[in-house]
């Protein structure tokens, strides 16, 4: 015997499985791959995101480059002490 409340959670889960929160939305295998495989920030990447970002990139551009989060590179570059640039033109 299914009683109301049964047959209220037979729908109601398949309810939520066909809800566009279901869909996949993971990273692409190589950009999971390379921050799987960095777990600290060495001195020799510190050096690196500096020079990036100081060459005129972005930090959106610095973070994909080296394989790590935008907030690490910023986080780094205010370590070491470098002026972040603004986002751009505020109107």
């Amino acid at each position: 015997m299914i009683t109301w409340w049964g047959s209220f959670l037979v729908v109601l889960a398949s309810a939520k499985a066909n809800t566009p929160r279901s869909i996949d939305r993971r990273p692409d295998q190589a950009q999971s791959e390379r921050r799987r495989l960095r777990s600290r920030v060495t001195d020799e990447l510190r050096g690196e995101v500096v020079q990036l970002y100081a060459s005129g990139m972005t930090s959106r551009a610095v973070a994909e480059e080296v394989g790590i989060g935008r907030t690490t590179v910023l986080n780094v570059l205010r370590r070491e002490g470098v002026t972040i640039r603004p986002q751009g033109a505020r109107y």
